[in-house]
């Protein structure tokens, strides 16, 4: 017999004891994996115009000056939020600003002014989340909550776009390098042939060599094609993929553990937020995470809250040691136990937070920075060596028709003599 093993959200939303029917709990889960699916990068798109959409994508990287300027607006002036929207939508006009301002203005008259139901699906839902849980605590929480926010989303731009960067440039060096070995180099061995029709024997050692490497190109061409392809589709699908080879693959393979580190540290810094007290009660544990795995942007990201969050509910622990599950690198993972055995978790979440920013981040920026240069370098040294390649086939090429030439005469000039 083979039983699948409960996750923590299954035993917390499971209660048999109740009237609760069990189906409509996973009826929840099921729309929060449905709303899952209609992100992109962590940007819930969905039940939003096209322009609309647009806006959203555009906004993205000015959110956290936007989210300095609320707070700020917040603490020094008397101006309601519903008075911030109307405003920022007839200043900014058609910009992204505007138009989502607009939207704000309408959501939050219908939402009963609450800021986070407003904000859904136009900002990234970690952030909302957060917010939600602030909402009810007053102004000067909110504003604060601002503040951390648009920190997290500094920290959060910089990682993607740190992330993006070195996709780009895998891709792009991927493609150039298959490029050179699968189109020109078999491209070049035929237009030798066609333009010098000089018999393969004549040809010297390297020509010989850049023909076998064509020959095996052109025959192995379509595999390797279709090969790429699948990396491709698998790495959009990183985030999807869940498990025991995933556990793996995020502690051994460099590139993944690198983006498991930099989505750790983003997740940490959220979960220190949530769990802090902005002029109200603070969040448990359990309830920060139950609120992360409902904004969750990705399986993976669910995946790994979920085995957090199984450690609380079935050990009932609520200190530093349920974080040992693989997610955090072992070094912040210490460091958040030794913070926590002298001033506890709220100061440890808040310490460890500070140590990502100041030393680890910088840390996974150089090893970005690294990956990047080991597969540009490859591919650049892959260019050198077929560039030099195809520049000492021409020259053994000249040799090779001159001592064809010189053979066909020396065979004319006998047959020559034989006949007379």
């Amino acid at each position: 017999f083979f039983f699948k093993q409960k996750t923590a959200y299954e035993i917390l939303t499971c209660d048999w004891s109740s009237d609760v029917c069990s189906s409509d709990l996973l009826a929840e889960r099921q729309t929060v994996g449905t709303a899952r699916t209609l992100c992109v990068w962590g940007w819930p798109m969905n039940s939003l115009t096209l322009v609309q959409r647009l806006a959203c994508w555009q906004f993205r990287s000015q959110r956290a000056t936007y989210y300095e300027d609320l707070a700020m607006l917040i603490d020094s002036s008397h101006m309601r939020l519903l008075d911030v929207f109307r405003q920022d939508g007839l200043r900014f006009g058609n910009a992204p600003r505007g138009e989502l301002s607009r939207l704000w203005e309408e959501r939050f008259i219908v939402y009963g002014a609450d800021l986070a139901s407003a904000w859904a699906g136009t900002l990234p839902d970690l952030e909302v989340a957060v917010l939600r849980v602030q909402s009810n605590t007053g102004d000067k929480a909110i504003s604060n909550t601002l503040r951390e926010l648009a920190a997290m989303a500094r920290l959060s731009e910089r990682i993607v776009q740190q992330v993006i960067a070195t996709l780009l440039v895998g891709v792009i060096t991927v493609t150039l390098a298959t490029g050179m070995v699968l189109v020109m180099v078999p491209w070049t061995v035929g237009v030798i042939r066609e333009s010098l029709d000089i018999p393969f024997e004549y040809w010297g050692p390297v020509g010989k060599f850049l023909a076998s490497v064509g020959m095996w190109a052109e025959h192995w061409r379509l595999y390797i094609v279709l090969a790429l392809v699948m990396g491709l589709v698998g790495l959009s699908r990183l985030q999807q993929w869940t498990g025991p080879w995933r556990a793996w693959c995020d502690e051994r393979l460099i590139g993944i553990n690198t983006l498991r580190d930099l989505m750790a540290m983003r997740l940490l810094l959220m979960l220190g937020t949530l769990t802090a007290s902005h002029g109200g009660n603070p969040q448990t544990l359990e309830d920060a995470l139950q609120q992360m795995m409902r904004s969750a942007p990705s399986p993976w990201v669910w995946w790994r809250l979920d085995q957090i969050l199984y450690r609380v509910v079935v050990t009932g622990a609520t200190d530093s040691s349920v974080f040992n599950t693989g997610l955090l690198p072992q070094e912040i993972y210490w460091r958040m136990r030794d913070v926590e055995e002298g001033q506890g978790l709220a100061k440890a979440f808040k310490a460890t937070s500070a140590y990502i920013q100041e030393l680890m981040l910088p840390r996974l920026m150089v090893r970005l920075t690294v990956l990047r240069w080991l597969m540009i370098v490859p591919s650049l040294v892959l260019g050198l060596v077929v560039m030099g390649t195809i520049q000492v086939t021409n020259f053994e090429m000249k040799s090779a028709s001159l001592n064809y030439i010189s053979s066909q005469n020396q065979r004319r000039c006998f047959f020559e003599r034989k006949m007379s």
